[in-house]
């Protein structure tokens, strides 16, 4: 009896030990150097673009557009990077466009073997939900939900169809952690795959935005005075300057995102008001505790603006760095748009004051 409790008692500890093993990130790794990024503010023979009846691809206004008219079949894009990825961090922003499509998808691919023979697809669809499935032998194998329910898992951190998710992939000896909006999903494990491309897929009859990708990786660091770069902001950086510089300009456009899908809101309060629906003293109730709620969120995030300011200004001498691309001058240009819709929120506030004041 003693020997069948301490048997019992084992095999009760490596039950719990691979359970939590299953569920607990596995990526300890630093990633500390900069080895590619688009904001997609220039063209880039990087990703497709092309306008047929299945696809309209196009980079335009920061932003790479992916409509797919096809209404039965997915659409995958490779990135043309002069080299695949290995060990690494990836973090890109992603939108499935609010009112278009009856079922969309999108997401990212990672770890594309070639021929597409493997590789990971992470995705997300307008229920707030997510799914990972790895390509296997030319069949999707689902790492998370069932066959039943196509994968999907429901994701309490991914944002409503309309806003910017941001999805977060790490890599180290075969390991895989995924975060969405910056809380840890799922881990999983396939040693097969030394190094692979990166790219994305779009669900049939899907329109869909991609707001930012960049990629950090481990390695050797290059000296600050002679940074390996090419033309297309496919670079080597490295130094925790050029992390924060990175960093920063993902919080910016992260910033920025929010502000435009407050400014939404606050365009919906205007109209609501103009239309004559300010006489409901319940729904003016109403448009008054969204508007509380976004002078909290608005005063939250100058304090925000104000630390990223600051950052800015200290990174400045570290520009030359990038080695001509762009992420020299995108912070500023960033900070611009972030002060522009800000000014936009705050005039918009200003409307929605004297619409009411017009109405008492």
């Amino acid at each position: 009896m003693i020997y069948r409790a301490q048997y019992l008692f084992l095999a009760s500890i490596l039950w719990l030990t691979s359970t939590s093993n299953a569920t607990a990130q596995r990526v300890r790794d630093r990633f500390e150097l900069l080895a590619f990024s688009d904001n997609f503010d220039t063209p880039s023979d990087k990703w497709t673009t092309e306008a047929n009846s299945d696809n309209l691809l196009v980079i335009q206004d920061g932003e790479y557009i992916l409509h797919r008219k096809n209404t039965s079949t997915p659409f995958l894009v490779i990135a043309g990077l002069e080299k695949e990825v290995d060990d690494c961090r990836l973090v890109a922003s992603l939108r499935l466009d609010k009112n278009y499509g009856s079922d969309p998808t999108a997401g990212i691919l990672f770890m594309m073997q070639p021929q597409a023979s493997g590789g990971f697809l992470i995705e997300l669809n307008r229920k707030k939900e997510f799914r990972v499935r790895q390509i296997t032998a030319g069949k999707y194998q689902y790492l998370t939900g069932t066959s039943k329910n196509g994968g999907w898992t429901k994701c309490a951190p991914a944002n409503e169809a309309g806003l910017n998710n941001v999805i977060e992939i790490r890599t180290a000896g075969g390991n895989y952690d995924l975060f969405i909006n910056d809380v840890y999903m799922v881990s999983f494990f396939e040693p097969s795959y030394k190094s692979g491309s990166i790219g994305i897929v779009i669900g049939p009859d899907t329109r869909a935005r991609l707001d930012y990708v960049y990629i950090f990786t481990k390695g050797a660091t290059p000296s600050a005075d002679n940074p390996t770069s090419d033309s297309n902001n496919e670079a080597i950086s490295s130094g925790e300057e050029m992390i924060k510089l990175a960093e920063s300009i993902i919080q910016l456009k992260t910033q920025i995102n929010a502000l435009k899908q407050e400014n939404d809101e606050l365009k919906k309060a205007v109209s609501s008001l103009r239309s004559g629906e300010s006489e409901k003293s319940s729904e003016i109730k109403s448009l008054e505790a969204e508007i509380k709620s976004m002078q909290d969120q608005i005063a939250s995030r100058d304090a925000e603006i104000v630390k990223l300011s600051n950052e800015r200004d200290g990174l400045a001498k570290y520009k030359e760095m990038t080695g001509g691309n762009e992420n020299g001058d995108v912070v500023i240009t960033l900070s611009k748009a972030l002060k522009a819709e800000k000014e936009k929120n705050l005039k918009l506030e200003e409307e929605i004051r004297k619409l009411k004041a017009s109405d008492d």
